[in-house]
C-alpha cells in the first residue's frame, strides 16, 4: 500500500466508523423578569399571566409579552390578580377588596368581562373557566353560564382547578358531610364525577393539573404523611414521589405530560421540581450552579418547555423564565483524532521531539489511545519544518482549554487542582481536577455535595445536604468533617476552614480550627454575617449587617479576637469581602455612588474603589498571592463577561484570548498565583467550564505550514469539512 493511501485510511476510516456526536446534559438557561412582577401561568407563545405589585396600592393582574408588562387594574376591587392564560392570549383572574370578597374576570383583547362571584383558577382555549364559588361548591363557567359541579359522594367542598379543551375538569373534592374528611382528587367529563382514588386513603389529595391528552397530575398524602406527585392515565395513579418525604405541591403540567412543582421541607428553602422519566428532579441540578441563583418555586410549564418560578440568591428572590438550552454536542473522540492525527504525530511526535513523548496531547477513543504509525513521513514532516517561515505572533495573552463536560470549578490551587462539582441527573456531587481527572467524591451521604474550596495539599471546604439541611464540610486525607447545619466558603494552608452557621434567630460567621468551631459574631448589632476567605496567617474577611434584619453590610477583617468594618465606596447597600492572599491584600465590592457594585482593594487601612465593569454590577471570583483579582459582571442578574484586575482597573477577559476561536469568557470563579483562571464560557452558543492559561506571544500557523500539513488527501472536501468541525466543536483540543 503506497503511503498515500496509507493516510487516507488513517484519516477517512475512523471517520466514516465514527459514532454520532453524544448529547450532554440539557441544561436551562435563566431569564429574569421584572422585579415587581408574580407570575402564575404561561402558554406556548411565552405570554406569562401573573401580578405586578404596585407601592401603596396592592397588586394588580398583568400580562408579560415580549419583554413588557401589561397592567390590567383591579377593576372595582382595590386588588387584583391575573391565574391562568390560554393559547388564544386570554387571561382569567380575579378581583376584590383587600380582604375578599373574590369575583373573577376574563381579559382579552384588550377588554374584561365580569364572571360573577366565583374564585377562578383556570381557562380553556374556548373561553370556560373553572374555580370554586362563594359558598365553598367547584364552578363551570362556560358561554356565560355559571355551573356549579357539586360534590364526591356527601362532601361539602370542592374546588375546581383545571379545565383542558375538550371541557375535562379536574380539583378536589371532600367525601362526606365532614368539611375535615379525607379529599379526592376528581375528573368532571360527560357531565358525570369520577374519584380518581388516593395513594393511601388519607386526608389531603388534589388534581391539579389536565392535558389534552387527558393526562392528570396533583398530589396525594402518601403512606409517611408527606405529599407525593402523582401522575394519572387510563385509569390508573402512578406515585411519582417526594424529595425525602417533603411536602410538595404541583405548580402546572404540559401536553408531553412534564409536571413541574415545589417540594416544601420541614426545614431550609423550597425545592423547584422537573418530572424526568417518571421521577423528580431537582431543577437546581439543571441550572448553571456557577450563578448562584437557586429555583426556589416551579409555577407553571409550557409545551416549549418554558418554566416560570422563582429563584433566589444572597436573600434575594426574582420571578424567573427557565428556557431549555440547546442539548450540547460533546465532541467525538474520533473528530478529535482526526484534527490531532497529522500536526501532533507527525509534526510534534515524530520530528519536534525527537520520538520520544514531550507533553504530547494524547486523543482517546472508544476503543483505546490512538498513536498513529507515521514514521514513513518523518522526512516529508521535516521538510515542512524547515521550510515554515519565522511564525507570527498574535497578541493574545490567555489561551482556553474547555474542562470536561458536567465538571463546574470553583477554585483553582497552584498545583492546577481544581475544586468544585460534578453535574448529575440527581444532582451535585463534590469533584475534584488534577491533570485531566475528574474524581468524583460523591455525596458524604446527602442528597448533594460540592467543594467550594481548595488549599495547597488538597484540603476541600464545602457543603454537602444530609437530612434535607445544608452542612458545611471539611474533607481531608479522605475523612469528612461535618460543621454543623450552614455553609463552608474557605479554607486556608492550615486547614482552618470558614463559613457561616445557622442559629434560632440569626446567621453568624464562623472559623473552624483544630477540631474547634468558634462563632466570629456581627458588626455593630447585627443578626447576620459571613465569612468568605482566610489566609495562612489565620486573618477572616467576609461582610456582616449592623442592625436586626438590616439589609445593608459591611466588609470586615477579623483577626486577634476582633471584628473590624473595612469601610465602604458609598455607605449603602451590601458590601463584602471577598478574598484576602497571605500578603494582607483584601478583594470585594460594594455598591458605589451610582448604584452598580464595584471593586475594591483594600490594603493598609485602604480601601481603595477599582471601578466598575461597563456599566455592569459585579461579583468578586478570587485573588491571587500578587493581588490580581477575577470576577464577573453582570447586566441584570445575568453574568455577561469576565474581568481581570490590571494596574488598578478592571480589564474584559475577552479582551486577552484570541477572538479567532470564538470564546467569550462570562464567568471568572478564581486565579492562582501562576495566572491560571477558571470560569466559563461559550462557543457558538454552548457554554462550558474553561481554565485560561497565561500564553505570552502566542504563535499563529503560517500559511506555509497549513498547505504542507494539507496533503493530497487532506485537501479534500471531505476532510476539510471534518476539520473546520473539529474545530468548531472542540476548540483548542483540535
Amino acid at each position: 500500500m503506497s503511503m498515500q493511501k496509507l493516510l487516507a485510511a488513517l484519516l477517512v476510516v475512523p471517520a466514516l466508523l465514527a459514532p454520532m456526536p453524544g448529547k450532554a446534559e440539557v441544561l436551562y438557561a435563566l431569564n429574569f423578569l421584572p422585579e415587581n412582577f408574580f407570575p402564575t401561568d404561561i402558554n406556548n407563545a411565552g405570554q406569562i399571566a401573573g401580578s405586578i405589585y404596585l407601592n401603596d396600592v396592592g397588586s394588580h393582574a398583568a400580562v408579560y409579552a415580549n419583554g413588557a408588562i401589561t397592567d390590567v387594574g383591579a377593576f372595582s376591587g382595590t386588588v387584583s390578580e391575573a391565574v391562568a392564560i390560554n393559547e388564544a392570549g386570554t387571561v382569567v383572574g380575579n378581583f376584590g377588596l383587600a380582604r375578599g370578597p373574590w369575583h373573577a374576570f376574563i381579559y382579552g383583547n384588550g377588554t374584561t368581562q365580569e364572571v360573577g362571584s366565583m374564585y377562578a383558577l383556570d381557562i380553556n382555549l374556548h373561553g370556560d373557566i373553572v374555580g370554586q364559588t362563594d359558598t365553598g361548591a367547584r364552578a363551570l363557567y362556560s358561554q356565560g353560564t355559571l355551573t356549579t359541579l357539586g360534590y364526591l359522594g356527601t362532601g361539602d367542598f370542592s374546588t375546581a382547578t383545571a379545565i383542558n379543551d375538550a371541557g375535562h375538569v379536574v380539583g378536589t373534592s371532600t367525601i362526606d358531610l365532614d368539611f375535615h374528611s379525607r379529599q379526592h382528587p376528581f375528573l368532571y367529563n360527560d357531565g358525570a364525577l369520577h374519584d380518581l382514588g388516593t395513594l393511601d386513603e388519607r386526608e389531603f389529595n388534589s388534581a391539579v393539573a389536565i392535558n389534552n391528552a387527558g393526562q392528570i397530575a396533583g398530589y396525594s398524602e402518601s403512606p409517611g404523611g408527606g405529599m407525593h406527585a402523582f401522575f394519572y392515565e387510563n385509569g390508573v395513579m402512578t406515585d411519582l414521589g417526594s424529595f425525602g418525604g417533603l411536602n410538595l405541591d404541583v405548580g402546572g403540567m404540559n401536553a408531553q405530560g412534564d409536571i413541574v412543582g415545589t417540594g416544601d421541607p420541614w426545614e431550609g428553602p423550597p425545592i423547584a421540581f422537573l418530572t424526568r422519566n417518571g421521577a423528580l428532579v431537582d431543577l437546581n441540578t439543571l441550572i448553571d450552579p456557577a450563578s448562584g441563583w437557586a429555583m426556589d418555586r416551579a409555577i407553571g410549564i409550557n409545551d416549549h418547555g418554558q418554566i416560570i418560578g422563582i429563584a433566589c440568591r444572597d436573600f434575594s428572590c426574582s420571578p424567573v423564565r427557565l428556557d431549555l438550552a440547546s442539548a450540547v454536542p460533546e465532541p467525538s473522540g474520533v473528530l478529535l483524532s482526526l484534527c490531532g492525527l497529522l500536526m501532533l504525530a507527525v509534526l510534534r511526535f515524530h520530528v519536534l521531539a525527537g520520538h520520544q513523548r514531550a507533553r504530547p496531547t494524547t486523543v482517546h477513543t472508544k476503543q483505546g489511545t490512538i498513536m498513529p504509525n507515521l514514521k514513513y513521513r518523518a522526512a516529508l514532516a521535516l521538510l515542512a519544518v524547515l521550510l515554515v517561515p519565522a511564525p507570527v505572533y498574535a497578541e493574545a495573552t490567555y489561551t482556553v482549554t474547555r474542562l470536561p463536560d458536567r465538571f463546574l470549578p470553583t477554585q483553582i490551587n497552584n498545583a492546577g487542582q481544581m475544586a468544585g462539582a460534578i453535574s448529575f441527573n440527581t444532582g451535585l456531587h463534590t469533584g475534584v481536577y488534577d491533570d485531566g481527572v475528574v474524581t468524583d467524591l460523591g455525596t458524604f451521604g446527602g442528597t448533594y455535595s460540592f467543594a467550594v474550596a481548595m488549599n495547597e495539599a488538597g484540603d476541600l471546604a464545602g457543603n454537602y445536604g444530609p437530612g434535607g439541611n445544608g452542612h458545611g464540610f471539611l474533607y481531608r486525607n479522605g475523612v469528612l468533617q461535618d460543621l454543623g447545619v450552614g455553609s463552608a466558603w474557605g479554607i486556608n494552608s492550615a486547614a482552618d476552614v470558614v463559613g457561616r452557621v445557622s442559629g434560632d434567630t440569626t446567621l453568624t460567621a464562623f472559623l473552624y480550627s483544630q477540631g474547634t468551631l468558634t462563632t466570629l459574631g456581627h458588626l455593630g448589632g447585627g443578626d447576620f454575617s459571613t465569612a468568605y476567605a482566610i489566609n495562612d496567617t489565620g486573618q477572616v474577611v467576609g461582610e456582616s449587617n449592623l442592625a436586626v434584619l438590616g439589609t445593608a453590610t459591611r466588609p470586615f477583617l477579623y483577626q486577634g479576637g476582633a471584628l473590624t468594618e473595612l469601610g465602604t465606596l458609598a455607605g449603602r447597600g451590601l458590601n463584602r469581602a471577598a478574598a484576602i492572599n497571605n500578603a494582607g491584600q483584601i478583594a470585594g465590592y460594594g455598591e458605589a455612588g451610582n448604584g452598580l457594585r464595584h471593586a475594591f482593594l483594600y490594603e493598609s487601612g485602604v480601601l481603595t474603589d477599582l471601578g466598575g465593569f461597563g456599566g455592569r454590577d459585579i461579583v468578586i471570583g478570587g485573588m491571587n498571592a500578587a493581588g490580581q483579582v477575577v470576577g464577573t459582571g453582570f447586566i441584570g442578574n445575568s453574568p455577561d463577561a469576565a474581568f481581570l484586575s490590571r494596574d488598578g482597573a478592571l480589564v474584559g477577559l475577552n479582551a486577552l484570548i484570541d477572538p479567532a476561536i470564538g470564546w467569550r469568557i462570562t464567568d471568572a470563579f478564581d486565579i492562582n498565583d501562576h495566572g491560571q483562571i477558571v470560569g466559563n464560557a461559550c462557543q457558538g452558543g454552548q457554554c462550558s467550564a474553561v481554565r485560561l492559561d497565561l500564553a505570552g506571544a502566542v504563535p499563529e500557523p503560517s500559511g506555509l505550514l497549513l498547505s504542507l500539513l494539507g496533503l493530497p488527501m487532506l485537501a479534500r472536501t471531505r476532510l476539510r469539512r471534518y476539520w473546520r468541525q473539529c474545530q468548531r466543536i472542540a476548540g483548542q483540543s483540535c
